[in-house]
């Protein structure tokens, strides 16, 4: 079966999205892939067959070139990641667009619906590669919906639509009328991308419920699948966390490191090792010692699961405000499968009623702690009791084999991909 992929990022192995993508498609062979993609980043990973290219610079110049913007690659011309791609004005300018507020998301609105990004060349490409199905990766700009909608119209073959976050029922931006214009008219996008969609997958159970109700459409449930580590690796006494600091997690991490540093248990550090990418000099500035917390930067992408599976125990984190808790109320974290996999024991520390947390609770795949109150006391009890560790680990190793099996996610998407291209 020849799917193509349409999403925002490419397929790769250092940035959640691309590497969710990868995951799903693990158990299907490079010459059954294409992808279409608007980031900047150019493509190195060799489980997809061609990638097109696409950006918001394209977009620009589509509108004052008659040349037709866009690039082509495959596999003979894949390199090593770029993910910065264009010079510092172009930088600043995609930093810029990541702030996501009203006027962002109305700009680069207007720049796409401008744009000539139905070139001759991608339909040529589309039609060389032949797919009998499209795959969406679902995000927060409508242009990315009417893409991937016209293209299966257009080639008249199912379209599949998977939601790995709530983009429609939180909206950053309700504080200002353009923001509430601009969710009003994005959600119309949706609802009409929502009812040519043959299929629907979703990230997590309250996603499933929600996004039934709203489309009156049965809805996939898509675990991300994990990543097996069969390498051999030394046993320390790190309490890690590891990944990104946003949405405010640095208040919980602290809070951690904080508790931390008040035991006395022997054999347990007085500190969190965090991993994460951060640079943001107003979250870093909590990232010390002061505060338990011993910083190391980015984790390479292939040391994530070495890395875990070194550890005494593994943070999982999310914030207490209730802005924040908002936000993350449909999301699942990805290194979570990858956790019950590999890890040692899982520690969560956040509020119940977040999708991340219930499924935590839910499963026992994790000692949680969900009451601040509580926090010093209940990470005594789990780090001064190796057999309760012992206990969850088992638990989540049997969690992550049925719901977050490696080629999992691949025989479900296979499965219900041919099942609607079936006349």
């Amino acid at each position: 079966m020849k799917i193509l992929i349409v999403s925002h990022t490419c397929l790769s192995t250092h940035n959640n999205m691309g590497k969710t993508l990868l995951s799903y498609f693990r158990g299907f062979a490079p010459e059954e892939l294409a992808q279409l993609y608007f980031h900047r980043e150019s493509p190195s990973e060799r489980a997809c067959c061609r990638y097109y290219r696409f950006t918001d610079a394209d977009a620009l110049k589509s509108l004052f070139s008659r040349k037709e913007p866009g690039n082509r690659f495959d596999v003979s011309s894949l390199s090593k990641p770029n993910i910065n791609g264009g010079g510092s004005a172009l930088s600043f300018l995609y930093r810029w667009g990541q702030g996501r507020t009203a006027t962002v998301h109305a700009l680069r609105a207007l720049l796409w619906n401008c744009s000539r990004w139905e070139t001759r060349r991608l339909w040529q490409w589309i039609e060389e590669f032949s797919p009998d199905a499209v795959f969406f990766a679902a995000g927060d700009y409508g242009f990315s919906y009417d893409i991937a909608a016209r293209i299966a119209r257009k080639q008249k073959i199912p379209l599949a639509v998977c939601c790995v976050d709530d983009f429609y029922l939180y909206n950053r931006n309700e504080g200002s009328f353009l923001g509430r214009w601009l969710h009003h008219r994005f959600l119309k996008t949706v609802h009409c991308t929502m009812e040519q969609a043959d299929a629907v997958f979703v990230i997590c159970e309250s996603l499933k419920r929600e996004y039934e109700s709203r489309f009156g459409k049965p809805c996939h449930l898509l675990h991300t699948p994990a990543m097996l580590y069969a390498g051999k690796t030394g046993k320390t006494n790190q309490i890690a966390y590891i990944g990104n600091l946003e949405l405010k997690r640095e208040d919980s991490l602290v809070q951690l490191g904080r508790a931390l540093q008040k035991l006395d248990i022997p054999g347990i550090p007085k500190c969190l090792d965090v991993y994460s990418p951060e640079k943001d000099s107003k979250i870093l500035k909590y990232m010390t010692m002061e505060n338990g917390i011993r910083f190391h930067g980015p984790l390479p992408g292939n040391r994530v699961q070495e890395t875990m599976a070194s550890c005494l125990a593994v943070i999982h984190a999310e914030s207490f405000d209730p802005k924040m808790q908002a936000i993350v109320r449909h999301s699942v974290s990805a290194k979570i499968p990858d956790a019950l996999q590999n890890g040692p024991c899982l520690l969560a520390y956040g509020p119940a009623g977040i999708a991340s947390m219930d499924y935590l609770l839910r499963t026992g795949a994790a000692f949680c702690i969900t009451d601040p109150e509580k926090l010093q006391p209940e990470l005594a009890r789990i780090l001064s009791d190796p057999q309760l560790r012992e206990e969850i680990v088992a638990r989540a190793r049997e969690v992550a084999a049925k719901n977050h099996h490696p080629y999992g996610g691949s025989r479900l998407i296979r499965q219900v991909l041919e099942e609607a291209g079936k006349p």
